[in-house]
């Protein structure tokens, strides 16, 4: 004899306690030309020329610590370094012109962006500080607006098979 939940029970349970399911406002290709957009007045007011093959280091400021850390960082990072590529700052973004990251570090407070900078091998300090004064999509909130275009499962699809 069973004595547990039986089925009913447990799914209404679940639907019950399960955060429901948000569907992103918008896709991936409008969600990163909305934030390059809203980026290359930023980028242009520093108008400086990164030193070649920089480390980048990253302050993030947050209000609250319910994103998690290493979602923000890889969606941050992927927008911020787009953004100065269009910008003519640094030529590329691959390994070749790259030179690394340097480390991240969150403030939890008042204050929603994030200060980047660029470093040179040598230098003691960045060679020039940008601060973007508002909060940049994480990585979960690219990858929903990705799955909602169908771009994430086409290319999962071509991984797959060896296409890419």
């Amino acid at each position: 004899m069973r004595t547990g939940r039986g089925d009913k029970e447990r799914s209404a349970w679940r639907g019950k306690f399960a955060a429901p399911a948000k569907a992103p406002p918008m896709g991936y290709d409008e969600l990163r030309k909305l934030y390059l957009a809203r980026l290359r007045p930023v980028v242009a007011a520093t108008r400086q020329c990164a030193p070649l093959r920089p480390a980048f280091s990253f302050i993030w400021f947050e209000r609250t610590q319910h994103r998690d850390p290493d979602n923000v960082r890889a969606g941050g990072t992927k927008l911020i370094l787009d953004a100065l590529v269009m910008a003519g700052v640094i030529p590329g973004d691959g390994a070749a012109v790259v030179d690394g990251f340097m480390g991240d570090t969150f403030v939890y407070g008042e204050r929603e962006g994030v200060d980047v900078s660029a470093w040179t091998p040598e230098a003691n300090a960045p060679a020039w500080t940008m601060a973007v004064p508002f909060r940049l999509p994480d990585l979960n909130e690219m990858i929903a607006a990705a799955r909602q275009d169908g771009i994430l499962t086409e290319r999962t699809r071509q991984a797959r098979r060896g296409q890419r």
